[in-house]
């Protein structure tokens, strides 16, 4: 019994023995030098606020069951080059109820009479829902609806003018 009294304490002795925690020989790591963030010169943009809908057309949009992104093209028909499309999207469901309502400011590089595909992350975070225009799906448990798109402001891109 004594044996193993003495055998406890000495194993006790050895697990809360004090370990020397100071290393010798370490140099502090010098900071990295991080890359300054890209600014958006303010200069480079004219703002459009409530443009007209026959400036930018919208068409085309599409969100298939399952899909991460959503899709639509998007068409200039300004004579002004554009850089960027801030728009409201709201989601109904097939009887008319909002479902979900985002706002987005995308850049958009769109040279006057052309057109390009904007893609965004989806609402849909389940990936229940479809567009109602995109593919019918072979489940029986993905719910349709239906869009309504609403630009609410252009940003036209302006390069800086060159000082002589």
């Amino acid at each position: 019994m004594r044996e193993a009294l003495v055998i406890i304490l000495m194993l006790y002795a050895i697990a809360t023995w004090g370990q020397k925690t100071t290393r010798r020989g370490i140099k502090p790591i010098e900071p990295i030098e991080q890359p300054k963030k890209k600014q958006i010169d303010a200069n480079l943009f004219d703002t459009i606020s409530c443009p007209d809908s026959s400036v930018v057309a919208l068409r085309g949009y599409d969100k298939p069951l399952r899909s991460r992104r959503e899709t639509f093209f998007a068409i200039n028909n300004s004579p002004d080059r554009i850089g960027r499309i801030s728009f409201t999207i709201c989601y109904y469901d097939m009887n008319g109820r909002m479902l979900h309502r985002q706002s987005r400011n995308i850049a958009a590089d769109i040279p006057p009479g052309e057109t390009r595909q904007i893609n965004f992350k989806s609402w849909d975070l389940q990936n229940i829902f479809y567009y109602s225009g995109s593919a019918q799906p072979k489940t029986e448990n993905a719910s349709p609806y239906t869009i309504k798109i609403e630009i609410d402001t252009i940003f036209n891109y302006c390069p800086k003018p060159i000082n002589p």
